[in-house]
């Protein structure tokens, strides 16, 4: 891709995708975002910035920003951000992720046979 095309402050071209996951599973964040300079993106959960380590990695691929969050809790529900920054702006994208327990037996429907 032509980052000419781009240039100047932080721009989204795809943003997080809100989702719903149970408790144990994995979740992967992604957002891809141009500007020039190149800008510094960094992510965070209830206005707190996360670091790669334990449950969360942080990965950049090009323009392709991800945060894994491993083996989901309750607690990892809430507003996450990806923030990109350089000198010319800044631009951020907001998503919730829900965590739930994961379905019982006794929360389906019964099947009669």
């Amino acid at each position: 891709m032509d980052q000419n095309l781009f240039g100047g402050a932080p721009r989204f071209l795809t943003r997080p995708k809100a989702f719903s996951l149970s408790v144990g599973r994995d979740a992967t964040l992604s957002c891809t975002v141009v500007g020039t300079p190149v800008p510094a993106v960094t992510w965070e959960k209830d206005k707190l910035r996360i670091s790669t380590g334990g449950r969360f990695k942080t990965i950049e691929d090009g323009d392709v920003y991800r945060l894994t969050i491993y083996d989901l809790t309750l607690e990892d529900s809430g507003q996450y951000m990806c923030r990109a920054k350089n000198n010319v702006g800044e631009a951020y994208a907001a998503v919730t992720l829900k965590v739930g327990l994961p379905a019982t037996l006794v929360d389906r429907a019964p099947v009669f046979t």
